[in-house]
Protein backbone atom coordinates (compact mmCIF):
# COMPACT_ATOMS: atom_id res chain seq x y z
CA UNK A 1 0.00 0.00 0.00
CA UNK A 2 1.32 3.43 -0.96
CA UNK A 3 0.88 5.34 2.28
CA UNK A 4 1.20 8.83 0.82
CA UNK A 5 -0.94 8.12 -2.23
CA UNK A 6 -3.72 6.79 0.00
CA UNK A 7 -3.76 9.73 2.38
CA UNK A 8 -2.92 12.65 0.13
CA UNK A 9 -5.38 13.16 -2.70
CA UNK A 10 -4.49 16.82 -2.82
CA UNK A 11 -7.13 19.48 -3.36
CA UNK A 12 -4.65 22.23 -4.12
CA UNK A 13 -1.07 22.65 -5.26
CA UNK A 14 1.41 22.66 -2.43
CA UNK A 15 3.28 25.90 -1.78
CA UNK A 16 6.90 26.37 -2.81
CA UNK A 17 8.39 25.83 0.63
CA UNK A 18 11.93 26.64 -0.43
CA UNK A 19 10.73 30.03 -1.62
CA UNK A 20 8.77 30.44 1.61
CA UNK A 21 11.94 29.77 3.61
CA UNK A 22 13.69 32.54 1.71
CA UNK A 23 10.81 35.00 1.88
CA UNK A 24 10.17 34.49 5.58
CA UNK A 25 13.85 34.34 6.55
CA UNK A 26 13.46 31.09 8.44
CA UNK A 27 16.36 30.66 10.89
CA UNK A 28 18.80 27.78 10.61
CA UNK A 29 17.69 24.86 12.76
CA UNK A 30 20.01 23.64 15.52
CA UNK A 31 20.42 20.43 17.47
CA UNK A 32 19.11 20.32 21.05
CA UNK A 33 16.62 23.15 20.42
CA UNK A 34 12.82 22.90 20.36
CA UNK A 35 10.61 24.24 17.56
CA UNK A 36 6.82 24.40 17.58
CA UNK A 37 3.96 24.45 15.09
CA UNK A 38 0.53 25.73 16.09
CA UNK A 39 -2.67 26.58 14.21
CA UNK A 40 -5.24 29.07 15.47
CA UNK A 41 -8.73 30.40 14.82
CA UNK A 42 -9.85 33.99 15.54
CA UNK A 43 -11.98 33.31 18.62
CA UNK A 44 -8.92 31.86 20.35
CA UNK A 45 -6.58 34.80 19.77
CA UNK A 46 -6.42 35.63 23.47
CA UNK A 47 -5.48 32.08 24.41
CA UNK A 48 -3.01 31.85 21.52
CA UNK A 49 -1.14 34.71 23.13
CA UNK A 50 -1.22 32.94 26.49
CA UNK A 51 0.24 29.82 24.84
CA UNK A 52 3.05 31.71 23.11
CA UNK A 53 3.84 33.85 26.16
CA UNK A 54 3.96 30.85 28.51
CA UNK A 55 6.20 28.84 26.18
CA UNK A 56 8.26 31.70 24.74
CA UNK A 57 11.45 30.82 26.63
CA UNK A 58 11.03 27.08 26.09
CA UNK A 59 11.18 27.18 22.29
CA UNK A 60 13.69 28.51 19.80
CA UNK A 61 11.05 29.33 17.19
CA UNK A 62 7.28 29.14 16.63
CA UNK A 63 5.49 28.54 13.32
CA UNK A 64 1.98 29.95 13.66
CA UNK A 65 -0.73 29.25 11.08
CA UNK A 66 -3.67 31.67 11.29
CA UNK A 67 -6.91 30.30 9.87
CA UNK A 68 -9.29 33.05 8.73
CA UNK A 69 -7.84 35.76 10.98
CA UNK A 70 -8.96 39.10 9.47
CA UNK A 71 -5.54 40.54 10.30
CA UNK A 72 -2.28 39.47 11.89
CA UNK A 73 -2.19 40.49 15.58
CA UNK A 74 0.61 43.00 16.21
CA UNK A 75 2.04 40.95 19.06
CA UNK A 76 2.97 38.15 16.62
CA UNK A 77 5.50 40.46 14.97
CA UNK A 78 8.47 38.85 16.69
CA UNK A 79 11.79 37.43 15.43
CA UNK A 80 11.03 34.12 17.15
CA UNK A 81 7.67 33.74 15.39
CA UNK A 82 6.91 33.01 11.74
CA UNK A 83 3.28 33.60 10.78
CA UNK A 84 1.44 32.00 7.86
CA UNK A 85 -2.08 33.11 6.96
CA UNK A 86 -4.84 31.08 5.37
CA UNK A 87 -5.55 33.97 2.99
CA UNK A 88 -2.20 33.21 1.34
CA UNK A 89 -2.79 29.46 1.10
CA UNK A 90 -6.09 28.05 2.46
CA UNK A 91 -7.86 27.28 5.70
CA UNK A 92 -6.04 24.18 6.93
CA UNK A 93 -7.85 23.89 10.28
CA UNK A 94 -5.70 21.93 12.75
CA UNK A 95 -3.45 20.71 9.93
CA UNK A 96 -1.89 24.19 9.89
CA UNK A 97 0.28 23.15 12.83
CA UNK A 98 2.13 20.82 10.42
CA UNK A 99 2.50 23.44 7.68
CA UNK A 100 6.28 23.88 7.95
CA UNK A 101 7.16 20.73 9.93
CA UNK A 102 8.92 18.87 7.14
CA UNK A 103 11.66 21.50 7.00
CA UNK A 104 12.60 21.30 10.67
CA UNK A 105 15.60 19.02 10.20
CA UNK A 106 17.37 19.45 13.54
CA UNK A 107 16.38 19.62 17.17
CA UNK A 108 12.87 18.63 18.24
CA UNK A 109 9.59 19.46 16.54
CA UNK A 110 6.45 19.98 18.66
CA UNK A 111 2.81 20.44 17.73
CA UNK A 112 0.70 22.64 20.01
CA UNK A 113 -2.93 23.74 20.19
CA UNK A 114 -4.37 27.19 20.86
CA UNK A 115 -6.82 25.94 23.51
CA UNK A 116 -4.42 24.61 26.16
CA UNK A 117 -2.28 26.00 28.93
CA UNK A 118 1.16 24.39 29.09
CA UNK A 119 3.39 24.06 32.18
CA UNK A 120 6.71 25.77 32.75
CA UNK A 121 8.70 22.57 32.26
CA UNK A 122 6.71 21.34 29.26
CA UNK A 123 9.39 21.24 26.55
CA UNK A 124 12.05 19.91 28.92
CA UNK A 125 9.83 17.07 30.14
CA UNK A 126 8.87 16.03 26.60
CA UNK A 127 12.47 16.13 25.37
CA UNK A 128 13.58 14.15 28.41
CA UNK A 129 11.08 11.40 27.59
CA UNK A 130 12.40 11.19 24.02
CA UNK A 131 16.05 11.21 25.09
CA UNK A 132 15.51 8.60 27.84
CA UNK A 133 14.27 6.29 25.08
CA UNK A 134 17.42 6.96 23.02
CA UNK A 135 15.54 9.30 20.65
CA UNK A 136 13.56 6.35 19.28
CA UNK A 137 10.07 7.39 20.38
CA UNK A 138 7.66 10.25 19.83
CA UNK A 139 6.18 11.80 22.97
CA UNK A 140 2.72 13.10 23.82
CA UNK A 141 0.65 13.93 26.89
CA UNK A 142 -2.87 12.82 25.94
CA UNK A 143 -2.52 9.38 24.37
CA UNK A 144 -4.57 6.25 23.82
CA UNK A 145 -4.52 2.69 22.51
CA UNK A 146 -6.73 1.32 19.73
CA UNK A 147 -8.05 -2.24 19.76
CA UNK A 148 -6.24 -4.24 17.06
CA UNK A 149 -9.07 -3.63 14.58
CA UNK A 150 -11.08 -0.51 15.53
CA UNK A 151 -14.78 -0.67 14.76
CA UNK A 152 -15.08 3.00 15.60
CA UNK A 153 -12.38 5.65 15.78
CA UNK A 154 -13.25 6.64 19.36
CA UNK A 155 -13.25 3.03 20.60
CA UNK A 156 -10.05 2.57 22.67
CA UNK A 157 -8.80 -0.14 25.00
CA UNK A 158 -6.93 2.41 27.14
CA UNK A 159 -6.72 6.19 27.30
CA UNK A 160 -4.40 8.51 29.24
CA UNK A 161 -6.17 11.84 29.29
CA UNK A 162 -4.22 15.08 29.55
CA UNK A 163 -5.68 16.24 32.91
CA UNK A 164 -4.90 12.98 34.69
CA UNK A 165 -1.77 11.92 36.55
CA UNK A 166 0.48 9.26 35.05
CA UNK A 167 3.16 7.81 37.34
CA UNK A 168 5.46 6.87 34.49
CA UNK A 169 5.57 6.87 30.70
CA UNK A 170 3.11 4.58 28.88
CA UNK A 171 3.38 3.35 25.33
CA UNK A 172 0.36 4.29 23.20
CA UNK A 173 -0.48 4.13 19.52
CA UNK A 174 -2.53 7.32 19.10
CA UNK A 175 -1.15 10.69 20.27
CA UNK A 176 -3.13 13.82 20.97
CA UNK A 177 -1.28 16.39 18.87
CA UNK A 178 -2.10 19.25 21.21
CA UNK A 179 0.99 17.79 22.86
CA UNK A 180 3.17 15.88 20.40
CA UNK A 181 6.95 15.96 20.06
CA UNK A 182 9.48 14.10 17.96
CA UNK A 183 13.18 14.30 17.28
CA UNK A 184 13.51 16.09 13.95
CA UNK A 185 14.25 13.79 11.05
CA UNK A 186 12.96 10.58 12.61
CA UNK A 187 9.68 10.64 10.67
CA UNK A 188 8.43 12.37 7.53
CA UNK A 189 5.94 15.11 8.41
CA UNK A 190 5.34 16.33 4.86
CA UNK A 191 2.23 18.48 4.57
CA UNK A 192 0.82 16.51 1.63
CA UNK A 193 0.54 13.40 3.83
CA UNK A 194 -1.91 15.24 6.09
CA UNK A 195 -4.30 16.33 3.32
CA UNK A 196 -7.09 16.58 2.36
CA UNK A 197 -8.91 15.47 5.52
CA UNK A 198 -8.41 16.97 8.98
CA UNK A 199 -7.05 14.10 11.11
CA UNK A 200 -3.70 15.20 12.47
CA UNK A 201 -3.71 12.83 15.47
CA UNK A 202 -4.49 9.75 13.39
CA UNK A 203 -2.07 10.69 10.61
CA UNK A 204 0.76 11.11 13.13
CA UNK A 205 -0.17 7.69 14.56
CA UNK A 206 -0.07 6.10 11.11
CA UNK A 207 3.24 7.74 10.22
CA UNK A 208 4.83 6.62 13.50
CA UNK A 209 3.50 3.07 13.11
CA UNK A 210 4.69 2.79 9.51
CA UNK A 211 8.07 4.26 10.47
CA UNK A 212 8.67 1.90 13.38
CA UNK A 213 8.57 4.75 15.91
CA UNK A 214 6.67 3.93 19.13
CA UNK A 215 4.87 6.71 21.01
CA UNK A 216 4.93 7.33 24.77
CA UNK A 217 2.45 9.29 26.83
CA UNK A 218 4.75 11.02 29.31
CA UNK A 219 4.52 10.61 33.05
CA UNK A 220 3.15 13.69 34.84
CA UNK A 221 1.19 14.95 37.81
CA UNK A 222 -2.54 15.66 37.62
CA UNK A 223 -3.43 18.95 35.97
CA UNK A 224 -0.02 19.31 34.33
CA UNK A 225 -1.80 20.49 31.15
CA UNK A 226 -5.15 22.33 31.09
CA UNK A 227 -7.76 22.81 28.37
CA UNK A 228 -9.43 26.22 27.96
CA UNK A 229 -12.06 25.50 25.28
CA UNK A 230 -14.17 22.34 25.28
CA UNK A 231 -15.66 23.01 21.85
CA UNK A 232 -12.96 21.44 19.70
CA UNK A 233 -12.75 18.94 16.85
CA UNK A 234 -13.39 16.01 19.21
CA UNK A 235 -16.88 17.29 19.96
CA UNK A 236 -17.51 17.72 16.26
CA UNK A 237 -16.32 14.28 15.14
CA UNK A 238 -17.22 12.02 18.09
CA UNK A 239 -20.96 12.31 17.45
CA UNK A 240 -20.89 10.28 14.24
CA UNK A 241 -18.89 7.65 12.39
CA UNK A 242 -16.52 9.64 10.19
CA UNK A 243 -13.66 9.02 7.77
CA UNK A 244 -11.35 8.57 10.79
CA UNK A 245 -12.76 5.07 11.34
CA UNK A 246 -12.13 4.14 7.72
CA UNK A 247 -8.49 5.21 7.88
CA UNK A 248 -7.92 3.63 11.30
CA UNK A 249 -9.06 0.30 9.87
CA UNK A 250 -7.13 0.79 6.64
CA UNK A 251 -3.88 0.89 8.61
CA UNK A 252 -4.80 -1.80 11.16
CA UNK A 253 -3.85 -3.92 13.00
CA UNK A 254 -2.87 -1.74 15.96
CA UNK A 255 -2.01 -4.40 18.55
CA UNK A 256 1.04 -4.37 20.82
CA UNK A 257 2.76 -6.91 18.58
CA UNK A 258 3.00 -4.19 15.90
CA UNK A 259 5.38 -2.25 18.20
CA UNK A 260 7.00 -5.00 20.26
CA UNK A 261 10.14 -5.36 18.14
CA UNK A 262 10.97 -1.64 18.31
CA UNK A 263 10.16 -1.51 22.04
CA UNK A 264 12.46 -4.50 22.55
CA UNK A 265 15.27 -2.70 20.73
CA UNK A 266 14.75 0.39 22.90
CA UNK A 267 14.83 -1.86 25.98
CA UNK A 268 18.23 -3.24 24.98
CA UNK A 269 19.66 0.20 24.19
CA UNK A 270 18.54 1.60 27.56
CA UNK A 271 20.05 -1.35 29.40
CA UNK A 272 23.32 -0.98 27.51
CA UNK A 273 23.72 2.80 27.58
CA UNK A 274 21.66 4.29 30.43
CA UNK A 275 22.60 1.96 33.26
CA UNK A 276 18.95 1.44 34.26
CA UNK A 277 16.42 -1.33 33.76
CA UNK A 278 13.31 0.08 31.99
CA UNK A 279 11.28 -2.88 33.26
CA UNK A 280 11.76 -1.68 36.86
CA UNK A 281 12.68 2.03 36.70
CA UNK A 282 9.48 3.90 37.57
CA UNK A 283 10.00 6.56 34.90
CA UNK A 284 9.41 3.98 32.15
CA UNK A 285 6.51 1.80 31.05
CA UNK A 286 7.53 -1.17 33.18
CA UNK A 287 4.64 -3.37 32.03
CA UNK A 288 5.45 -2.90 28.35
CA UNK A 289 9.16 -3.60 28.73
CA UNK A 290 8.46 -6.64 30.91
CA UNK A 291 5.89 -7.86 28.38
CA UNK A 292 8.51 -7.68 25.63
CA UNK A 293 10.84 -9.84 27.72
CA UNK A 294 8.09 -12.43 28.28
CA UNK A 295 6.62 -12.27 24.78
CA UNK A 296 3.16 -11.31 26.05
CA UNK A 297 0.71 -8.42 25.66
CA UNK A 298 0.53 -5.84 28.48
CA UNK A 299 -2.82 -5.67 30.26
CA UNK A 300 -3.49 -2.09 29.12
CA UNK A 301 -3.24 -3.20 25.45
CA UNK A 302 -5.80 -6.00 25.93
CA UNK A 303 -9.58 -5.61 25.97
CA UNK A 304 -9.99 -3.51 29.12
CA UNK A 305 -13.16 -2.44 31.00
CA UNK A 306 -12.71 0.96 29.32
CA UNK A 307 -13.12 -0.74 25.93
CA UNK A 308 -16.36 -2.46 26.87
CA UNK A 309 -17.76 0.74 28.36
CA UNK A 310 -17.07 2.49 25.06
CA UNK A 311 -19.01 -0.16 23.13
CA UNK A 312 -22.26 1.37 24.33
CA UNK A 313 -21.20 4.67 22.80
CA UNK A 314 -20.50 2.88 19.53
CA UNK A 315 -24.00 1.42 19.52
CA UNK A 316 -25.46 4.87 20.15
CA UNK A 317 -23.47 6.38 17.30
CA UNK A 318 -24.53 3.59 14.95
CA UNK A 319 -28.18 4.15 15.86
CA UNK A 320 -28.20 7.95 15.92
CA UNK A 321 -25.24 9.06 13.84
CA UNK A 322 -25.05 9.41 10.10
CA UNK A 323 -21.92 7.78 8.66
CA UNK A 324 -19.69 10.24 6.83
Amino acid sequence: MDFKQTLSEREFDLPDFEQIARDYRIPAFRNHFAYAGIASIPRREVNLRLVIDSLYNQFEHFFVYLNEYPHMPDWLDDPKITVFRSQDYRDLSATGKIFFAQFVDRGYFFTLDDDFIYPGNYAARMVDAIDRHAGRVAACVHGSIFPPQPKYYYLRVSIYQYPGALPGDRFVCLPGTASFAVKAGTIDLSLDTFLPQVMVDLTCAIICKNSGLPIVSVGRQAGWMQNTDREGLYHQFSKEITYHTEYANLYAPWGFDQYAEEIGQIHDIILATKGVDPATDERYDNDAFLAVRKGITPANWAYTPHYYAKLSNLLRVQQEGVPK
